[in-house]
């Protein structure tokens, strides 16, 4: 039997998986993600290579058992010298087994797509798209950096929250139910106090600032209209990247199935009333602009772990790609 490891490791969490040639899974490990921009790339590497011994420590195989890893690394293909430093460090770390490196838009996307032709987003702490076409061919869009891009993720809601929560503290926009949670959610007894919380503990972490969004989705359930315009935006800017793809992949004209993930399509509690908002805000009108463009939104057919571990599969035992495919699908 072959072991094929899947490593899909993104700004926010970390998935580490085993799975067999039949796609049987073995072991799973969820772990803290990183920002390879910022952190040693040693430090990058020992946290990978932990990740993968928790995830060995649950299965029947060893790390000499393992015929082929794919790690799906953020950032990959963006950072010429650290691209070049983990990869090195990587083979070294599992020197006799074979590696597949590549971005963790193409582990998404073969995910939810089960490695069909089409078009993945990811909208989560950041935001872009990843697609192939039937002859292979591959592009994304999107995803820059959080700073001046990841247009229509959970950070640039993040950060339109603050802003709005600005403006309607001191009177350039019309106040609705942000002004009230976020002053409730932080405790404040002067709205200034939130420029504080704000430099000291949220605008350094992408993680909480793109946590913010939450309470934008909140004000816009409760009927703050700014709010909702916001998430009306968020899905133009997603639409924007879809069609820029499909126009780069020659899917226009045709009809090309879309997917998704990331945070901003997931509740964050799971209740019927955090569901309903991400249908309203998000999922429904981000549906209706992908058939506008030909495109047809489906749920995300496998996680970005599977993808990974279907990337391993075909690029290091590639005739078991079909079976192992089918038999995921069959048991997710």
């Amino acid at each position: 039997m072959r072991y094929f490891l899947g490593v899909d490791s993104g700004g926010s969490k970390a998935a580490y998986a085993l799975v067999d040639q039949d796609g049987a899974a073995y072991g799973q490990h969820i772990d803290a993600g990183y920002n390879r921009t910022v952190d040693p790339t040693p430090a990058t590497v020992a946290q990978i290579t932990q990740g993968i011994t928790d995830c060995l420590a649950q299965a029947p195989a060893d790390r000499a058992q393992i015929t082929g890893i794919c790690f799906g690394l953020s950032y990959f293909g963006e950072l010429a010298a650290k691209d070049a430093e983990i990869t090195a460090a990587l083979r070294r770390a599992f020197s006799g087994t074979d590696c597949y490196f590549t971005n963790d838009s193409e582990v998404g996307w073969a995910g939810s797509l089960a490695g069909k032709p089409g078009i993945n987003i990811v909208a989560g702490t950041g935001a872009m798209a990843y697609g192939q076409n039937g002859a292979g061919v591959s592009a994304r869009t999107g995803g820059w950096n959080h700073f001046f891009s990841d247009e229509g993720s959970c950070y640039w809601l993040g950060r339109k929250t603050m802003e709005l929560f600005s403006k309607q503290a001191d009177g350039r926009a019309r106040r609705g139910p942000l002004y009230d949670i976020v002053r409730q959610t932080f405790g404040l007894a002067d709205n200034y106090e939130f420029i504080v919380i704000m430099e000291q503990e949220y605008i350094s972490s992408r993680r909480k600032v793109a946590e913010l969004q939450i309470l934008l989705e909140q004000a816009a359930t409760e009927g703050d209209v700014a709010a909702a315009d916001l998430y009306r935006q968020a899905t133009d800017e997603l639409a924007l990247i879809v069609s820029t793809l499909a126009e780069q992949l020659s899917f226009l004209g045709g009809t090309f199935p879309v997917s998704y993930s990331g945070g901003l399509f997931r509740s964050a509690d799971g209740q019927d009333d955090t569901i309903a908002a991400k249908k309203r805000y998000v999922t429904t009108p981000l549906c209706q602009k992908v058939e506008d463009l030909g495109g047809v939104l489906q749920e995300p057919l496998l996680a970005p772990w599977q993808g990974a571990a279907l990337c391993a599969i075909r690029q290091f035992y590639p005739e078991a790609l079909g079976s192992a495919t089918a038999n995921m699908l069959k048991n997710t």
